[in-house]
């Protein structure tokens, strides 16, 4: 269980109780995210914090040179506006993405604006105006193990960047990537499908049910059942009943 202690640092002028509530709760729930639909209902979920109306993530590694040399760039398109992210591709305008490229080298949120105000005008923040997107912020973390870059960006027509945007920005964007970072892995990990028995007993199992208990509910032998957790365990990569369970709901195969 999250702690509202480590929210104290932020009680201040710019944060009010309902804030500190808000962020509590919506880092709470990013810890129960697994799909990247679940991610898109939790940045959507940020907007009764702050103002915005458009919203993109970006995951890739980050080795010498990241924007050139890396191919494996996921990305999800929560609520951008159509045609946008196609010219953005095709035309390569990662590249030379200065919002991109500050938010990877600050790793702390910055504006549309304050890039432009110290690198100038560019393409890609032409762009971003030409589809109604004056403003925003983007927001990179690393993860110090993977160098793993996930980027953020939250913009619209009149988007608030304020500076209590930025300071909520910075604490809930950590939590947001790990989130997607679990969605990208599942979504990667090879597919062991069990069968309807198999997810059967599984459900059983997360009662708390043993073999025979189960056998009978089924009306089959207890070696029958044992055969299913076997191969239950095996599909799963599971040592035990009890991580069964846990990695069935992790996947999405059976309910909480």
């Amino acid at each position: 269980m999250i702690c509202g202690a480590f929210l104290m640092n932020w009680l201040d002028h710019l944060l009010s109780k309902r804030d500190l509530a808000c962020l509590l709760e919506l880092s709470q729930k990013s810890l129960q995210c697994w799909t990247e639909g679940q991610i898109k209902d939790l940045v959507l979920g940020l907007k009764q914090l702050i103002g915005f109306e458009n919203a993109c993530c970006s995951q890739a590694n980050m080795p010498d040179n990241f924007l050139e040399r890396n191919p494996d760039v996921s990305f999800l398109d929560i609520c951008y506006p159509d045609g946008f992210t196609d010219v953005y591709w095709e035309k390569r305008y990662h590249l030379n993405d200065p919002v991109l490229c500050s938010a990877m080298i600050l790793l702390s949120p910055v504006t549309f604006r304050e890039v432009e105000l110290h690198t100038g005008p560019s393409k890609t923040i032409a762009l971003a105006r030409d589809f109604g997107m004056k403003n925003g912020w983007a927001h990179c973390t690393v993860d110090p193990q993977s160098l793993r870059c996930t980027v953020f960006f939250l913009n619209g027509p009149q988007p608030d960047t304020s500076l209590r945007a930025k300071r909520i920005i910075e604490h809930i964007i950590p939590f947001y990537s790990l989130a997607y970072t679990r969605a990208i892995q599942r979504t990667s990990q090879p597919s062991h499908p069990l069968t309807p028995k198999e997810i059967e007993v599984v459900k059983w199992l997360k009662e708390g049910k043993s073999s025979w208990e189960i056998s009978v509910i089924l009306k089959c032998s207890k070696r029958v059942v044992d055969f299913h957790v076997s191969n239950i365990k095996a599909k799963l990569d599971a040592v035990s009943r009890a991580q069964c369970v846990a990695k069935a709901v992790e996947g999405g195969i059976i309910a909480i």
